[in-house]
């Protein structure tokens, strides 16, 4: 009778082994999908590798972010604020004992520093975690655009973009006044705002 015993031993710790075994080349073999992503130069490949490094899941739109019928009703709400205004915007002239402010590449480079990198990024889809990881190599040509943009008192078209992402205000919205508006602006805009204020 002790024998069976210790056939059944060793038979669990045959299957255990070969278990052990399965699940390292498993491991191996996910290691490898993963390590590919990471290979080439594609920062699609490799965005989706850290995806699955982290089990990162996207959440699905609602099935009314993607009706365009939704969309167009939901902009002409938030832009009836706007159908009164009919003041044209009219740009200051600039006189010749004019002083520009200008903002050195330390001042930049300090904003940059500072970014908060969990925020959202704007239209522009430049995440303020670049920016900040690369405000040395930065802080000199945008230096020179926020400059050149305060002597001429012109912002640049791009900085003046913005997204609105309609954020509901309770769990189920059943109106258009249900959407709070939330306005992404790009975070190079932030930075030009906050370095001469």
């Amino acid at each position: 009778m002790h024998r069976p015993t210790a056939h059944f031993r060793a038979s669990g710790a045959e299957a255990k082994g070969a278990s052990n075994l399965s699940q390292s080349a498993k491991s191996h073999r996910y290691k490898g999908k993963v390590e590919k992503h990471f290979t080439n130069s594609n920062p699609r490949r490799m965005w989706q590798g850290l995806q699955i490094i982290t089990d990162y899941k996207t959440t699905s739109p609602s099935p009314t972010s993607s009706d365009v019928s939704f969309l167009n009703e939901l902009n002409n709400f938030y832009a009836r604020f706007e159908r009164g205004n009919t003041a044209t915007a009219t740009k200051a002239a600039v006189t010749p004992d004019h002083q520009p402010l200008t903002l050195s590449p330390d001042d930049v480079g300090a904003v940059l520093g500072r970014i908060v990198v969990h925020k959202a990024a704007g239209p522009d889809g430049i995440p303020g975690r670049v920016l900040r990881a690369c405000s040395g190599e930065l802080a000199e040509v945008l230096t020179d655009i926020f400059n050149l943009s305060l002597a001429h008192a012109v912002v640049p078209t791009c900085f003046k973009s913005t997204s609105i992402i309609p954020v509901p205000k309770n769990s189920k919205p059943s109106s258009l006044n249900d959407y709070r508006p939330v306005a992404l602006t790009p975070i190079i805009t932030k930075c030009f705002e906050t370095g001469w204020s």
